[in-house]
């Protein structure tokens, strides 16, 4: 038997997306903000909440990106690394985080890990990308030769609810 279009017995095909929920979605420069992101699979991510661990350690990290975080190395930087990274992170449950942005120190883009402190330094004004990754490291990938198996690379997706702005109101 043969199903005819629009039978209500048809497959709906669709697919799964790893987005997430920001909020707040906007903050002057030069503040601290708590950001409460909603998605899922939290639980089973290692944050590094000491401190110690740098924006491209192996563990799992919040980014503030300008576009579609990509971590392939380009000269020993990812080829479009974080701005800044969200400390603090707190697992609330396996679909909530919160954790605190400190947009007064942006990510020095020479290295894209050490903070910079100086009078100028703070997260320019324009709009960013909030992405969740469970490692952080330069050239991790999903597939192929630096695929890594025991811990495959995940990211959230680029999507409407993950931007974040940041300008004086």
């Amino acid at each position: 038997m043969t199903p005819t279009p629009g039978d209500p017995d048809d497959p709906i095909y669709f697919t799964y997306s790893n987005g997430i929920d920001v909020t707040p979605t906007t903050s002057p420069t030069d503040r601290n903000v708590d950001l409460d992101i909603m998605g899922v699979g939290f639980l089973g991510m290692d944050f590094d909440n000491t401190g110690a661990t740098l924006a491209n350690a192996d563990t799992a990290h919040v980014y503030l990106v300008r576009g579609e975080y990509d971590p392939t190395d380009a000269s020993n930087l990812k080829a479009n690394g974080p701005v800044v990274e969200c400390r603090s992170v707190l697992v609330i449950s396996d679909t909530e985080i919160i954790c605190t942005i400190n947009l007064a120190t942006k990510l020095d883009p020479a290295d894209q890990t050490t903070p910079m402190t100086g009078p100028n330094d703070e997260v320019p004004l324009g709009a960013y990308t909030v992405t969740v990754v469970n490692n952080g490291d330069i050239d991790v990938q999903p597939s192929g030769a630096n695929e890594d198996l025991t811990n495959p690379f995940v990211k959230t997706d680029l999507t409407s609810t993950s931007t974040f702005t940041v300008a004086p109101y």
